[in-house]
């Protein structure tokens, strides 16, 4: 292969790459990052849909300043679904940082520690939590004996 033809592919594989990125970037949304780490991460906790997409939505509006960072992780975030550098990262990273404080208000915000954090049930998104704004949901209660 000579120098020109090396080029020419080079250069219509990195454009096809930019176009790639730049369509992505378009139509992806901040909340998508978070299904797809929420999605990733929860394993075999049994969340509906809806439960997370209701979540994303309340997440964006409660971390409003986060909302370029997210909307730049959006992007990826179909590979973030299969794929992450969480376990690469230093323990200050912001990448990983997002990841956890997503992951724990999710839990917060469902009835997850109502039930005494029972796997086998289904997860119910209860709403966004927030200790400023609702102080005492018995989050940390035992559960009732049947």
């Amino acid at each position: 292969m000579d120098r020109r033809k090396f080029l020419i592919v080079n250069g219509g594989v990195a454009g096809a790459v930019g176009v790639g990125l730049a369509a992505s970037y378009a139509l992806s949304s901040e909340e998508s990052v978070i299904v797809a780490i929420l999605r990733r991460r929860l394993g075999p906790l049994q969340v509906e849909a809806a439960d997370l997409e209701s979540f994303s939505r309340s997440y964006v509006k409660f971390r409003a300043g986060y909302r370029r960072q997210l909307r730049l992780l959006g992007s990826v975030s179909a590979v973030l679904r299969a794929l992450t550098p969480y376990p690469f990262l230093s323990m200050g990273s912001p990448f990983r940082r997002l990841e956890d404080n997503v992951v724990s208000n999710f839990l917060l915000s469902t009835d997850f520690f109502e039930h005494g954090a029972d796997v086998s049930r289904p997860l119910r998104y209860v709403g966004m939590f927030d200790p400023y704004v609702q102080p005492c949901r018995r989050l940390f209660a035992a559960p009732k004996a049947g």
